[in-house]
């Protein structure tokens, strides 16, 4: 009954939230505040990607502790946070994630967690006994090889494979998976058998994320390389295509369709967007040093938790001003999708997508 109430407070929470921002978006009349964080916990990482440069990147500055975070969860809560993602780096490298789960859960806040999945196994009971709600495992290749050398590491495809089959058995499947796939040249032609690769681990969900030049792919010198040509792009969309026409025989979570087609105007370099968007009123990034970004595509922070409250982040004149901005070339699903998803004529016309969004992520 308790898990009941409390999912039933984070859907009320939700539209709360959402309609607050969409006000805001119209009127500028209420104070918006996040329903979802994404705290990074750590700039650590055990992997060496071909298209990422954070486990190159060193730095003097001291990452939170668990007491900073802890605060932070805490000011979420107040702030009527729903969903709190923790990614990093590599996740499940921070030594007291267990406790931030069993926290954010303490506040009836869903937890989620996204990983490269190679400690997953190692982590499992871990993760089993904090509950943690929704695990993501990065897999970009349904071939095991393919995936380990964009990964730069060995086992890589094994050892997320064999973690997440763990994870399902030990947490008899109340803990919600699912698999990003993370679109570029090197696997453009694979996307349905990600999808296959997903229907067999009898994972919930897919989401599929096209490369781009912002953190944490915006250093690496492989993102020239991973422009399309029109061959490939035609192959890309017709790979793209198919999902959409196999997503409404699937029990798969996936990324709403007006997305999918965005990814291919996207890398077309069209500005299709015909939508508001809601970063930094829907969701906020927080970095592993106490940053607070509306978009991971700024440079620049909001301020930093070490220092201010969230809450007076929130409301200060700098955050007001990065959330005036406006921009159109953006795929961020984390941005994206909640805008796509903020549209009423979007809700009423997809409620059983709608639905099946509210059971994985509530």
């Amino acid at each position: 009954m308790k898990n009941y109430i409390q999912r039933y407070k984070r859907i009320k929470k939700l539209f709360q939230g959402t309609s607050k921002a969409y006000l805001f978006q119209h009127n500028k009349m209420i104070n918006p505040s996040p329903i979802m964080l994404f705290i990074e916990t750590t700039k650590n990482c055990n992997y060496q990607c071909k298209y990422c440069d954070i486990w190159k990147e060193q730095s003097d500055r001291q990452e939170l502790s668990t007491e900073q975070i802890l605060n932070l969860i805490k000011e979420a809560s107040e702030l009527d946070v729903t969903i709190i993602d923790f990614f990093g780096g590599e996740t499940l490298l921070r030594s007291d994630l267990d406790i931030l789960i069993k926290t954010v859960n303490s506040y009836g806040i869903k937890s989620m967690v996204t990983t490269n999945g190679y400690l997953l196994e190692e982590k499992s009971d871990l993760l089993v006994d904090s509950q943690i709600g929704l695990v993501f495992v990065s897999l970009d290749h349904s071939i095991a090889t393919k995936h380990n050398t964009l990964r730069g590491t060995e086992k890589a495809y094994e050892r997320a494979i064999k973690g997440l089959q763990i994870l399902k058995e030990k947490s008899q499947n109340r803990i919600k998976t699912g698999i990003n796939f993370l679109i570029s040249r090197d696997n453009y032609d694979d996307c349905m058998n990600a999808v296959k690769m997903a229907e067999n681990l009898k994972v919930d969900a897919i989401r599929f994320l096209p490369i781009h030049n912002t953190y944490p792919f915006k250093h690496s010198t492989e993102n020239k390389k991973k422009l399309f040509n029109s061959e490939e792009l035609q192959i890309l969309e017709e790979q793209i295509q198919q999902i959409i026409k196999h997503k409404k025989k699937s029990k798969l979570y996936f990324n709403s369709t007006k997305y999918l087609k965005e990814i291919i105007n996207y890398f077309k370099h069209k500005n299709g967007q015909q939508f508001l968007c809601y970063a930094g009123l829907l969701s906020y990034d927080i970095n592993a040093y106490g940053d607070i970004f509306t978009c991971i595509t700024y440079n620049s922070p909001s301020g930093n938790i070490t220092q201010s409250s969230l809450k007076d982040i929130l409301s200060s004149d700098t955050n007001k001003e990065k959330l005036a901005k406006k921009c159109n070339d953006c795929c961020q699903p984390c941005y994206l999708e909640p805008s796509i998803r903020m549209s009423l004529p979007f809700s009423l016309s997809h409620l059983s997508y709608t639905l099946k969004e509210l059971s994985l992520f509530t």
